[in-house]
């Protein structure tokens, strides 16, 4: 049997990793606070301070004294006395929580009625912590002292590494398989340099060892046994990874925006695009629904004539790319497939999207060409090649023929009919990858927490799919499911009273909702206003013409946060 059918197997057992001691806990802050080292200069709203935290760099072997550091960040809670701290991870993984907890403590705070310290940590291989950069040169050729450098420069990829334009539907599974093998042969020529740059640490910054850092640094705040934890897309499997592995240790969890756990360690990668296609269809739905406010809409249109003209020009552009001037790329379905890929995950930003498919439709191809350049990299580190060094080695697929996995591409192929390949394409740098965590969780996931876990999840999320939340709260045994019937990655992007309240109440006081609840948003994604008009009209009278109800001042305040929230999220929107 290959490795690759090895991959699907979970093993029904308890984790090894149980069997590795634990750390007594202290009852007192083992923790010197103050202020903190002049590359951790975020901009937040609130003052910080910092604190640093020596853990094992090596859990798995007890007789490896090498240590590395923790760089803690604080935000006190804003409402005294403190219930507690919040450990909080943003997604990727990749995401940099010292940065991210400063620079969104005011939109947390609000949301949490100021009861709480808020923690950001730099998981393994991300922002101070032993980051993980390939390519140890900048883009002058400079070196880079890449452990101490906080930006990190983008992975250097084959030219060829986008196979999205592929024209799959008259290829032979013969045919494609040959198109990836070579593809493979490329990414094995990334994954052999990373694992050169990365010999040192690289097999140190898995997922099972960071769950074992944050039950250090439970035990070092000294403030009670139970982790509190609020973990956003690749979070939730930290999250659930801690929960797993230390279900005793496990207070107020919430898990937004969920990954398959067992996908996740698998490498399967079938599941995370369960509802991308319905993002597409309800993109040209709302915008016949909102027609004065969609660029695509007149009144010869229909839902199916926006989606065949949609369909039509991407085939033709599959066949027949457009040469832009004065560069070597073009604009062909790969380029269109992309554009949609990344301006899907934040349905507030979908009437650019219909202005962007107008003029590409009226053949203004340069204007597209410029709308569809990457955005410059946002004020938070996105951590693009800790994304790899942690999400790839903690994968079990592995493979050098991709023969072995022509069963698992028969499934993706049919997960996504506008976006057939792309499952595909997302696993084949883990296939690639060389470096393997010196730990992985091979439990089930299937236990009972200490404190019930509240799963939360949009209805229709683009890769982070509500069938990926309902397997996590199966798993934990009292765990609730929230839904919020929206489009999109994460909650914040369409704001929901309901799912704030709900946040709210649960880290409060425990209050979990109805399970199966499902929790509205305020307002349409096609808007004549943006937010900020939104909430000015709110704050002052208390509603809007788009809002189905009147807000209380704390109402608007807290749509606000969340709202705020979102846009800040929209910087880490990986997974």
């Amino acid at each position: 049997m290959s490795f690759v059918r090895n991959a699907f197997l979970v093993a029904a057992v308890v984790s090894a990793a149980n069997a590795l001691p634990n750390p007594k806990r202290s009852e007192s802050s083992d923790l010197q606070w103050g202020p903190c080292p002049a590359r951790m200069n975020f901009t937040s709203a609130y003052s910080y301070d910092c604190a640093t935290l020596t853990v094992p760099l090596d859990y798995s072997n007890s007789t490896d004294g090498r240590t590395l550091d923790l760089q803690l960040l604080r935000v006190n809670a804003t409402n005294q006395p403190s219930k507690g701290a919040i450990l909080m991870n943003p997604g990727g993984p990749g995401g940099v929580g010292t940065q991210f907890v400063a620079g969104t403590a005011a939109e947390v705070q609000t949301i949490l009625d100021g009861e709480y310290d808020l923690i950001g940590f730099d998981p393994r291989g991300t922002g101070n912590t032993i980051p993980y950069a390939c390519n140890d040169t900048s883009s002058s050729g400079s070196k880079k002292t890449k452990r101490q450098e906080f930006d990190i420069p983008e992975p250097t990829f084959p030219e060829d590494y986008d196979l999205l334009e592929l024209d799959i539907d008259d290829m032979s599974m013969a045919q494609l398989v040959g198109v990836l093998q070579n593809e493979l042969s490329d990414l094995q020529v990334v994954a052999e340099t990373c694992a050169a740059d990365n010999e040192e640490y690289g097999e140190y910054i898995g997922t099972a060892f960071v769950a074992r850092d944050m039950l250090r640094i439970v035990d070092a705040l000294g403030q009670g046994s139970l982790l509190n934890y609020w973990g956003i897309s690749y979070g939730t499997v930290l999250g659930g990874t801690f929960a797993a592995m230390f279900p005793n240790r496990t207070g107020f969890m919430l898990l937004e925006s969920n990954v398959n756990l067992h996908e996740y360690m698998s490498g399967a990668g079938i599941q995370a695009r369960a509802t991308l296609d319905a993002n597409v269809d309800a993109l040209f739905e709302q915008c016949m629904v909102y027609p004065e406010e969609c660029a695509l809409a007149d009144d010869h249109q229909t839902v199916e004539s926006l989606a065949q003209n949609y369909e039509n020009l991407v085939a033709a552009l599959d066949q027949q790319g457009i040469p832009m001037n004065d560069t070597d790329d073009e604009i062909d379905g790969g380029t269109v497939r992309n554009y949609m890929l990344s301006n899907l995950y934040n349905p507030s930003e979908w009437p650019e999207v219909a202005v962007a498919l107008k003029v590409l439709y009226d053949g203004e191809w340069e204007t597209f060409y410029n709308m569809s350049r990457p955005p410059k990299e946002g004020s938070y580190n996105k951590g693009t090649e800790a994304l790899l060094g942690i999400r790839c080695g903690d994968s079990r697929l592995r493979s050098d023929n991709v023969t072995d996995l022509e069963g698992l591409i028969e499934i993706q192929l049919n997960v996504s009919r506008w976006f057939p390949l792309q499952p595909t394409l997302e696993g084949m740098t883990w296939v690639a990858w060389q470096q393997e965590a010196k730990e992985r969780y091979n439990g089930d996931f299937q236990v009972k927490t200490q404190t019930p876990i509240l799963v939360l999840n949009n209805a229709y999320d683009n890769i982070t799919p509500l069938i990926s939340a309902r397997n996590t709260s199966s798993g934990f045994a009292e765990s609730v499911l929230l839904v919020q019937n929206s489009y999109g990655h994460v909650p914040e992007y369409t704001p929901s009273l309901c799912t704030a309240q709900a946040i709210r109440n649960y880290f409060g006081n425990g209050t979990m909702p109805s399970n199966g609840t499902v929790c509205e948003q305020e307002v349409p994604n096609f808007l004549p206003q943006n937010w900020t008009e939104i909430y000015q009209d709110l704050n002052k009278t208390g509603s809007s013409d788009l809002t189905k109800r009147a807000y209380s001042k704390r109402e608007v305040d807290l749509l606000h946060a969340v709202r705020s929230l979102g846009e800040k999220l929209h910087q880490f929107d990986r997974l």
